[in-house]
């Protein structure tokens, strides 16, 4: 099951669309407003305080939590205590499997200082939690390696702007612009057409959901932000 995750996530990851796969279109986002990466654990520390996502594949769902718990006094001083949790399961069922279960004790500057396994209660070195914290967040990570802002305007290809609309997300209202991708395989040939869905909370961006056809089927794989509650 846990080499099925990894390839999982990998596949998501490799099927982002490349940059010569979008048209120019009028830029719909907020002036000024940056890309969420996440390349840093202090970004989503002082941004959120609870963030739900999950990929679906088929009938498979992987389902990642952050959850904030505030400041807490600790012998190291007062600390944000972060927790977060990878499952995998059924879509729809109740019943999950914990792949791992993490608490991040962390400086309001953003350095990790203890970096708990709830799973066994063991500790580990402060240094891996950046690591860690990448692998909980790859969607955020990835769209580190693209240039998201040039692929979806400035490029060319089949993208198209579909429209934006208010949406609430969790407990947060916020504008969401929709894309329209027209996908093609190595060999040049129509490969589907999927859906991405850009959050634009005015201060940063945030990919909160795609739906890319699997290896040109009627099959999506599909990731969607399903919680979320700023700081």
């Amino acid at each position: 099951m846990r080499k099925y995750v990894i390839l999982l996530v990998l596949l998501i990851v490799f099927l982002l669309p490349s940059q010569n796969l979008i048209v120019k279109a009028q830029n719909p986002f907020s002036e000024g407003s940056f890309w969420l990466t996440f390349d840093k654990i202090g970004n989503i520390v002082n941004l959120f305080e609870k963030l739900e996502y999950v990929f679906i594949d088929v009938s498979t769902e992987f389902r990642v939590n952050y959850e904030h718990h505030g400041l807490e006094e600790f012998p190291e001083g007062e600390l944000n205590k972060v927790s977060m949790q990878s499952s995998i399961g059924e879509v729809d069922s109740e019943e999950v499997e914990v792949m791992q279960k993490m608490t991040f004790l962390i400086h309001e500057e953003g350095n990790v200082v203890r970096l708990i396994n709830d799973l066994n209660q063991d500790e580990l070195p402060p240094f891996y939690a950046d690591v860690i914290m990448k692998g909980f967040l790859v969607p955020f990570h990835a769209i580190q390696h693209l240039d998201i802002e040039t692929t979806l305007i400035d490029g060319t290809g089949q993208v198209q702007h579909i429209g934006s609309d208010e949406e609430t997300i969790g407990e947060e209202k916020v504008k969401i612009h929709t894309f329209q991708i027209e996908l093609t395989g190595e060999d040049g040939s129509y490969a589907g057409q999927g859906t991405f869905q850009v959050g634009d909370f005015g201060d940063f961006l945030m990919l909160v959901r795609y739906q890319i056809p699997r290896n040109g089927q009627d099959l999506f794989i599909e990731y969607k932000v399903n919680k979320l509650k700023l700081r």
